[in-house]
């Protein structure tokens, strides 16, 4: 049974996160409002994880785990990386303006502001959770190749969960009947995860109102504050590849 005070603390740096960024003042053009649409959406899904969570509704929660991925990561591209052609192509709804979400990651990482301090870990965070490693030397082919299985793996299983095929239908086995019956380790790690991207998101909406004071109060205070303390280990939960029970 996961924690009634892991619930309790997700919904308070939830609370957090939205005093820090309601009433913020950002631009209204299409860079601006598709960004925060985004990061609006990252933090909707934080909201909704827990809730679901809260209420024993693991399926539906583990669902909603690219979805949160992929608007953070889509969020920031609007921001740093949206050409004008794109962004208006997107705002009339062509079919062209969709970007596949691993070019978006690439166009991303590529950009000089994710090489700053604070941004250098959050590129790490979803290279590693995206199957997209940073480019590495000879030296350290044996360690890439591990990273690249490994993130593979991760990101196969966010398909997974949220197109409800092997990942998620293990999930739903248990020796007798066929019911919800997930690791206890996978679900805090869910929540673990939902509140790392939330704060990002928050953050992404401070920059797009030009508030970096503010977005690295939220990287002192949450992300390195609380979230690093609490953080799964990596072999924990969702991101395995094994199946419950076998």
């Amino acid at each position: 049974m996961v924690e009634a005070m892991l619930i309790q603390n997700s919904l308070e740096l939830n609370k957090r996160l939205s005093r820090y960024v309601d009433g913020l003042d950002v631009p209204s053009c299409y860079r601006s409002r598709f960004a925060n649409g985004s990061f609006s959406l990252t933090m909707d899904c934080h909201s909704a994880i827990i809730l679901l969570i809260n209420n024993k509704l693991h399926g539906p929660s583990f669902a909603l785990l690219r979805v949160l991925c992929e608007a953070l990561i889509r969020g920031y591209w609007f921001h740093w990386c949206a050409n004008d052609q794109q962004l208006s192509q997107i705002s009339n709804g062509q079919k062209s303006g969709s970007i596949d979400v691993q070019k978006v990651l690439n166009n991303v990482k590529n950009s000089p502001r994710f090489n700053e301090e604070n941004y250098a870990e959050l590129k790490g965070f979803l290279s590693y959770h995206m199957g997209k490693p940073d480019h590495r030397g000879k030296s350290d082919q044996k360690e890439s190749e591990q990273f690249l299985s490994k993130s593979k793996m991760i990101w196969k299983a966010m398909n997974s969960y949220t197109h409800g095929t092997y990942q998620q239908l293990s999930n739903y086995q248990s020796e007798y009947s066929i019911e919800p019956n997930f690791d206890d380790g996978a679900v805090r790690e869910v929540v673990w995860f939902a509140d790392y991207c939330s704060c990002w998101a928050a953050m992404g909406v401070c920059e797009t109102a030009n508030k970096r004071d503010t977005a690295n109060k939220i990287y002192n205070e949450c992300v390195v504050g609380i979230l690093r303390n609490m953080q799964p280990p990596s072999t924990s939960g969702f991101r395995s590849d094994t199946v419950n029970g076998s």
